[in-house]
């Protein structure tokens, strides 16, 4: 089992609102942060989607396993990677996508086994149809051939002796060529250039870095009830943050006011070199009583 305490990247496709071309992306998730991370081909950071803003679902054919929509951008994941849903399902923190996921197994569980009831229930008359031919064949005697003679029965036995059985290894090699004819050729995947892994790599730890500080700089106000306040920010080739806005208020103008302070307050360091910028980020500040009085 996969470590989920560790970012985990997974090969997908993303639909942005309103787009019917696909964009073929690296998601990457970090359970204990709690963040879905995307990453173009060319290595530029597109966005970072908390994952209790995820609606999950199930697809129908291998490569369309897992879909994945963000409510936030309105954009659309689709990954056909199997062990990406394993992670998901592993983040403790987050019992809602849990839930969608055991939901989605059971769905399609369900919907797999009443494809299967369908076809045995239509094919079942055939195969009884088969077998009663099958029987009467059989049984079936002609009445105007003749049984042979003891004479014929001998001959025909020293000509069966005399013919030569196929090697086994004869039959082995033909059957083993002809299931290679029949296997697909799938194409070597096409090696990563090292620069462009490098840049995806440092890009990960400088958002995760960024993410850290700010749950470090993050000093929730007393309230009583518990409130989360979503900011979206921007950060320049200097690390300076830029463009702060509140996405989506708490309803708490102190909390509000707290998540902005948190952002301009944080000490970061300059974006490493070869990265686009500016870095766009959206960030989740939670208020939660019951951790707070704990």
């Amino acid at each position: 089992m996969q470590d989920s305490s560790n970012p985990i990247s997974f090969p997908a496709r993303i639909y942005q609102r309103n787009s019917e071309n696909p964009i073929s992306v690296t998601i990457t998730v970090d359970t204990e942060l709690g963040y879905l991370s995307i990453v173009r081909e060319n290595g530029k950071h597109q966005a970072s989607i908390p994952l209790d803003k995820l609606d999950l679902k199930l697809g129908g054919s291998t490569q369309d396993r897992i879909v994945l929509f963000c409510g936030t951008t309105g954009d659309t994941i689709i990954s056909s990677d199997i062990k990406l849903l394993d992670t998901l399902q592993q983040s403790k923190d987050f019992p809602t996508l849990a839930q969608q996921i055991d939901k989605a197994k059971i769905d399609q569980r369900s919907s797999h086994m009443q494809k299967f009831m369908g076809v045995a229930l239509s094919a079942l008359p055939v195969f009884l149809f088969i077998i009663w031919i099958s029987v009467g064949f059989t049984h079936y005697k002609n009445p105007w051939s003749k049984e042979p003679s003891k004479k014929e029965l001998i001959q025909e036995n020293k000509a069966e002796a005399k013919t030569s059985p196929v090697p086994v290894s004869t039959i082995i090699a033909e059957e083993k060529k002809e299931l290679e004819k029949l296997q697909p050729q799938i194409p070597e995947p096409k090696p990563i250039a090292p620069k462009k892994v490098e840049l995806e790599q440092s890009e990960e730890m400088y958002l995760q870095n960024v993410q850290k500080l700010l749950k470090k700089n993050w000093h929730p106000p007393i309230l009583k009830n518990n409130k989360q306040t979503i900011v979206e920010f921007a950060i320049d080739k200097d690390g300076k943050t830029f463009d702060t806005k509140i996405s989506k208020s708490s309803g708490s103008k102190t909390m509000d006011q707290a998540a902005l302070k948190a952002i301009s307050t944080i000490p970061l360091t300059a974006p490493p070199k070869g990265i686009e910028t500016p870095l766009l980020i959206e960030f989740t500040f939670k208020c939660n009583v019951k951790e707070k009085r704990s």
